[in-house]
C-alpha cells in the first residue's frame, strides 16, 4: 500500500508531504482520493508538484461546495424546500 500510493504521485510527477500522506492513508478508498487530487491539481493548480494536507483540505472543501450545489440545483429538492 505504501509504495502504491507514492508510486502513483511519483507518476503523476507530484510530490507528497508527510502529514498528506498520513491522511492518504489512513483514508479507506485511497486510491480514488488520489485519483481525485491529482484530477484537482491538473484542473486547478498546474504549477503545484507537492500535495499538502492544505492541498486535500482545499479539494474537501471544494467537494462539498459542490455536493451543496448541487443539491440546490436538484429539481426534487428544489420543490420540497419550497414546499416548507
Amino acid at each position: 500500500m505504501t509504495s502504491d500510493i507514492i508510486k502513483k504521485f511519483q507518476q503523476a510527477e507530484l510530490l507528497l508531504n508527510n502529514n498528506a500522506y498520513s491522511l492518504i492513508k489512513g483514508n479507506d478508498e485511497y486510491d480514488y482520493l488520489i485519483n481525485e487530487l491529482i484530477e484537482y491539481i491538473e484542473e486547478n493548480d498546474k504549477d503545484q508538484y507537492i500535495i499538502t494536507t492544505q492541498t486535500i483540505k482545499n479539494y474537501q472543501d471544494r467537494e462539498r461546495q459542490r455536493i451543496h450545489e448541487s443539491i440546490k440545483e436538484n429539481p426534487v429538492t428544489k420543490k420540497i424546500r419550497e414546499e416548507q
